[in-house]
């Protein structure tokens, strides 16, 4: 949004400097990006008087011009074919910089005449693109001696403002100056406003047809005929105005328009009503009717546009651009004036399906005010009279205006709850009146009603936040927020249920193992998701946010090695993150799996004196998998790890896929493929785990049962000697199969290949964990579940007892 400083002040009675305006648009919230000075690159060029221009001795097509200053006569030589003795013209002197091209002046010999300095044309000094080769005529008015650019009112700063889009009421300099006027850098100022008369009826009706799903698509609509009006250009304070806001003067009638837009943020449009047919009807499009608008292009409309149509078709888009067929031209002698309020939805809908991006969509997109319909239209007849002449007709309308309003309870001590900052209550009420707003009630809570042109107002913290940006956000106290303990951040409550009490059960049990819970898009990049094998084209998003996150994510996995590479490139090498997160398979709810996922990645024991640096490896990603599955009722020793059915994105070979029946996969461990860390530039290897939390058995009955125990635990320690293709886990299973009941857990200590050990076999040494429940233990039953233990391993594995 452009905004020059004079027009500003059209709105704002202030004597703030350009650089106060500047700092309180930016507290506000309204970011000044840039601002434009176009009068910085224009200062000391000069009004001079041409005395005398005489033909030069040796160049047909140059004149020797005398020319007064104002305090000296200078000779200057020009090549214009239009400098001649009496005229008022703009002169740079030596030393100053010609803005169109960057050559700087200086006195010079031409064709062996002395010359002092340049008369300028518009486009040498930047403020036009046509090249006549005819230097700058000024009335004979114009004072000798002042600034050009002081003249010509050229010392006009723009300010170019960041309006977020919740923001639809600063698209206009009336809404700008309204948020200035209530920080007390300057008053707001009185709109002059009066009823037209109207001296005769409108021949064109109006007339709103929707059906009971499109009632809200343009609640209102006002109009007018304007007759006998002369349609030309516009005054010159008029082009000056848009020209400055990057606007095109086009004729006074369509300028009067555009500059209602952007000087009150209200759309408007006007039609030559010669070339209607019957009267207006505003209307949802039909299906294959087609419209040409103003850009000369032919758009196809259907049920999901907004269109004003006349008895032949349409004739304008509603809220996005009129139609060309019934346009105004410098022959129009008869106009219709619509000033309307269109949904922003039904806009939105129907600019997006054609791709027209217009102003006029722009801000009713946003939210425009519904109650300046009326009065913009009485302001727009006015000025069209002023400049075109004319008479006017009465007003039509159709509909009633929507009522935009809310009411809020709010209690003002809010603002120092939540905004940290102390205000007495009058301050606060001061303030929210300056914005507009409207308040009732004497207690500590008060009804608060917004005004018509804010529609991102919907809440009690909306209202604190207005107060805290008028009042300055560096008047809010900085507090460290409190920190919790690990215990308090998952501690489970008696509303959560025993499944979401499980949860977070495991993320304390993974913070405390040294990893971060972190939370990452539920999207992903196609490239991401290929890594994970075939994307179904059901999980492609239509409108992305962007396109590096077009897919649903397939895994959380791809995200958390994200997560884990840019915390390496940012100097934070060692790490673990995990996340509980939806991935999904398909488009629908039954394909959609939480899963829980965890990566570390650097040192797993840290450089120091008493203990040799170590980087994380597959065991201690293991351990992590482990003990979450452990903690959610699933025993180690009750499932079992194949390297089948590896899924892709992890190094085969140095990965696990944890089983619970031949089929039930629960979850996968590993160090992560190499390619997919290369996708991300990521240096060192990346370990991650993940657990399908859904197909746990009574996943959702919430965490293990206990029972009680005798408490006299025994070890016993076993080596067997085994072919070498057999996995160490078999043999795991092969002893705990033994007795499940008292052998509890089983853990290899020792794996060995060497002297004493026949070739092609190699050594197991376990530890049995053996816990009693209802007895103590006698040698007599130690020796018979020793005896069962080394039958198992035999009969599963063909192991025997090394002696």
């Amino acid at each position: 949004m452009k905004c020059s400083l004079s027009w500003l002040k059209t709105h704002l009675e202030t004597s703030a400097s350009l650089e106060e305006i500047c700092t309180t648009l930016n507290q506000l919230g309204l970011v000044v990006d840039h601002v434009d000075n176009p009068g910085l690159s224009l200062k000391g060029f000069k009004i001079v008087e041409v005395l005398s221009a005489e033909p030069h001795t040796d160049a047909d097509k140059l004149r020797v011009c005398q020319v007064n200053t104002g305090k000296e006569t200078l000779q200057i030589v020009c090549a214009a074919p239009n400098a001649r003795a009496g005229i008022k013209a703009v002169l740079g002197l030596a030393g100053m910089t010609v803005p169109s091209n960057g050559m700087v002046l200086k006195v010079s010999k031409i064709r062996g005449v002395e010359s002092h300095g340049m008369m300028c044309s518009l486009v040498e000094l930047g403020l036009s693109d046509t090249h006549e080769g005819t230097i700058i005529e000024l009335p004979q008015d114009a004072p000798v001696g002042l600034d050009y650019v002081q003249y010509a009112g050229l010392d006009d700063p723009i300010l170019d403002i960041e309006v977020t889009p919740n923001r639809g009421d600063c698209l206009g300099v009336l809404g700008i100056a309204r948020d200035l006027a209530a920080t007390g850098i300057g008053t707001l100022k009185d709109i002059p406003l009066t009823a037209i008369k109207g001296t005769f009826d409108s021949p064109v009706s109006l007339t709103l047809d929707f059906d009971q799903d499109h009632q809200d698509a343009c609640p209102v609509f006002y109009g007018r005929v304007i007759k006998g009006v002369k349609n030309g250009p516009s005054p010159a304070w008029l082009q000056k105005m848009l020209k400055s806001v990057g606007l095109k003067s086009i004729s006074a009638l369509v300028d009067v328009t555009n500059y209602m837009s952007h000087n009150f943020g209200r759309p408007m449009h006007v039609f030559d009503v010669a070339k209607l047919q019957g009267n207006l009807c505003v209307r949802m499009g039909r299906s294959k009717e087609t419209l040409k608008t103003l850009d000369d292009k032919t758009y196809i409309l259907d049920a999901s546009m907004i269109v004003i149509a006349d008895e032949s078709g349409p004739v304008s888009l509603g809220g996005a651009m009129g139609g060309l067929d019934s346009s105004v031209t410098s022959e129009t002698t008869t106009v219709f004036l619509e000033s309307a309020y269109f949904e922003a939805i039904h806009v939105i809908n129907g600019g997006r399906t054609l791709n027209i991006n217009t102003e006029s969509r722009y801000r009713f997109e946003r939210g425009v005010d519904p109650m300046m319909v009326a009065p913009v239209l009485e302001l727009a007849t006015q000025m069209i009279l002023d400049l075109c002449g004319g008479a006017a007709s009465h007003v039509v309308k159709a509909g009633t205006e929507p009522d935009t309003t809310r009411l809020i309870d709010f209690d003002p001590a809010m603002v120092k709850d939540f905004g940290s900052v102390t205000l007495p209550k009058a301050r606060i009420l001061e303030i929210l009146t300056h914005l507009g707003m409207t308040y009732e009630g004497t207690g500590d809570t008060i009804q608060v009603t917004t005004p018509s042109w804010r529609h991102d107002l919907a809440i009690p913290e909306d209202l604190v936040e207005e107060v805290l940006r008028v009042e300055g956000y560096d008047s809010i106290i900085l507090q460290d927020m409190p920190k919790p303990r690990l215990e308090e951040v998952y501690e489970s409550t008696e509303r959560l249920s025993p499944f979401a009490s499980s949860l977070n059960s495991a993320r304390k049990l993974l913070a405390s193992r040294g990893m971060d819970e972190i939370q990452t898009w539920s999207f992903v990049s196609r490239k991401t998701a290929d890594f994970f094998g075939t994307v179904d084209d059901r999980l492609v998003i239509r409108n992305p946010i962007s396109m590096d996150l077009e897919i649903m994510r397939p895994t959380l996995l791809g995200n958390l090695v994200e997560a884990a590479s840019t915390s390496i490139a940012k100097g934070l090498p060692d790490g673990g993150f995990f996340e509980i997160g939806n991935q999904f398979q398909g488009h629908l709810k039954d394909f959609q799996e939480l899963s829980l996922c965890g990566v570390r990645f650097g040192s797993q024991v840290p450089r120091e004196w008493l203990s040799k640096e170590r980087s994380c490896d597959v065991f201690d990603i293991k351990a992590d998998c482990f003990a979450t599955l452990d903690l959610l009722g699933i025993k180690g020793e009750k499932v079992q790890i194949t390297q089948e059915d590896t899924p892709v994105g992890y190094h085969p070979g140095r990965c696990g896929v944890i089983k619970q029946g031949p089929k039930n996969i629960i979850g996968v461990f590993g160090q992560i493929h190499p390619t997919l860390l290369k996708h991300w530039d990521c240096s060192g290897s990346v370990m991650g785990f993940e657990i399908f939390l859904e197909r746990l058995p009574n996943s959702r009955n919430g965490s293990k049962a206990y029972e009680a125990y005798n408490l006299h635990p025994l070890v016993r320690d076993f080596a067997f000697v085994v072919d070498q293709g057999v996995p160490s886990q078999k043999i795991v299973q092969a002893v705990r199969k033994a007795n499940q009941e008292l052998i509890t857990r089983v853990s290899v200590f020792d794996v060995y290949q060497g002297p004493n050990i026949p070739e092609g076999k190699k050594s197991f040494a376990l530890t049995a964990h053996i816990q009693p429940r209802d007895k103590t233990l006698v040698e007599q039953d130690l020796q018979q579940l020793m005896d069962q233990v080394v039958q198992s391993v035999l009969n599963e594995t063909g192991g025997v007892l090394r002696s």
